[in-house]
């Protein structure tokens, strides 16, 4: 089969008895029939008989499957090794494969008892997670673990805290600036709007 090299990684589709195969798979090894004699592996053993697949059915095809290369392949988890034939699959394994990750972003933000103030933190980085990565998930925050601190403790950090949020600009401050700078130019107008109207009126 054309594109088909050891040490390469390939999602492999199987005919529907041997359909439990499918998966991602490794190539180890490509074995002419002779080759897997020599080898001593027995292809009905270790790939049909766990299927409980009749051995008249494979010797009916053992023909087919003598003309054909035969995989040694591994899970990419290197757990399971399977030997299977050309003969066994639906459709040529696909390739490339790669491994993505599932992320989680995770920020630890501290002792913190602000839930108007946590509220805007999810609702700002859904929205820009949202815009930039497509990503629809809600953030949520939820507690680690517990410190027990006294008044005075809590506003100490607190206030390292706001001193750091003061000292920067950022994306979030220049928000939360703007959009009170926006409702108040919004009342100004309002009121003059009325004052207009009075004014009509007289």
């Amino acid at each position: 089969m054309a594109l088909i090299k050891t040490g390469w990684t390939y999602k492999f589709a199987f005919l529907p008895n041997f359909s439990s195969y499918d998966g991602i798979y490794t190539i180890v090894k490509i074995y002419s029939w002779d080759e897997l004699l020599k080898e001593n592996v027995s292809l009905y053993d270790v790939s049909f008989a766990p299927l409980n697949v009749p051995k008249e059915e494979f010797d009916r095809d053992v023909l087919t499957y003598r003309n054909l290369d035969t995989y040694k392949l591994v899970t990419v988890d290197g757990t399971k090794e399977l030997y299977v034939s050309e003969g066994m699959l639906s459709a040529i394994p696909l390739y490339p494969v790669q491994r993505y990750g599932e992320l989680v972003l995770f920020l630890p933000l501290g002792v913190y008892n602000d839930e108007a103030g946590l509220d805007y933190i999810t609702n700002q980085v859904s929205a820009q997670v949202k815009g930039a990565l497509g990503i629809t998930g809600d953030p949520k925050i939820t507690a680690v673990k517990y410190q027990y601190l006294t008044e005075a403790e809590y506003k100490t950090i607190a206030a390292g805290r706001n001193a750091t949020a003061t000292s920067v600009i950022n994306f979030f401050t220049e928000t939360v600036k703007q959009a009170k700078e926006i409702d108040a130019l919004k009342a100004q107008i309002a009121g003059l709007n009325i004052v207009i109207k009075n004014l009509v009126g007289d």
